[in-house]
């Protein structure tokens, strides 16, 4: 009966030993698998900041390509579409500006979208700081958009106002003096939005903003990509 006893506590002690063995090969199993679930999400987290920071510099590059004054081309100034009832002279006014959108169509919109499109994963895999980073970057484009339309009706209006100004003139050599503030209140509205739709070489506030924005990107990014700016 003892040997009986003795070989049933073996028995006893044989399924515990294998329990626990079970028991350590699911706890191995899960580190594992925790372990691999952290690598891949290194790996993915890295491939997306590399993926976040080349969009970056590309739309930044075509960013700069449109807000470049002299690059204005004929074919630019053709995509201008003529309004019903313009005048030659209204026309010209505002084709600087009206040259904006199709450039931003021709040279800009697929790295904008391209960038836009990563929001949705950055949003899942890293925080709010990175994702409020890249919007703020893209914002410049409805800025454009924004400045290109009110430089553009401010063109028109002022010419509205200097061919009144030189009707006065011409008929007897008459002033409106409040004719004349508000051509130059247009003036302004187009000196200030110019300065946002065009690069200068000094005092290009626009210029300092967009790579303050940039760096602003390679600060959240670094340490998760493997390389930064070219």
């Amino acid at each position: 009966m003892g040997c009986w006893a003795l070989e049933t506590d073996w028995a006893a002690w044989g399924s515990m030993i294998q329990a626990g063995a079970a028991v350590a090969m699911v706890g191995i199993a899960i580190w594992g698998l925790n372990s691999w679930k952290t690598e891949l999400r290194g790996t993915k987290e890295q491939d997306l900041a590399e993926a976040v920071l080349a969009a970056t510099y590309k739309y930044v590059a075509a960013l700069s390509l449109v807000r470049t004054n002299s690059f204005a081309s004929v074919s630019d100034m053709v995509a201008v579409e003529r309004r019903p009832h313009e005048t030659d002279d209204e026309w010209n006014a505002r084709q600087p500006f009206g040259t904006v959108e199709p450039r931003l169509e021709q040279y800009l919109m697929d790295d904008y979208v391209q960038l836009r499109a990563l929001i949705f994963k950055v949003q899942a895999l890293f925080s709010d700081a990175e994702v409020d980073a890249i919007r703020r970057l893209l914002d410049f484009v409805p800025r454009l958009r924004r400045a290109a339309l009110a430089a553009s009706t401010a063109a028109v209006c002022r010419l509205h106002a200097d061919q009144e100004l030189t009707k006065l003139s011409n008929a007897n050599g008459g002033f409106d003096p409040g004719l004349q503030q508000l051509s130059d209140d247009w003036r302004d509205v187009i000196e200030e939005m110019s300065a946002i739709l065009w690069e200068k070489t000094r005092d290009d506030t626009i210029s300092k903003e967009i790579a303050e924005a940039t760096r602003r990107i390679e600060g959240l990014m670094k340490g998760r990509a493997s390389f930064s700016k070219p």
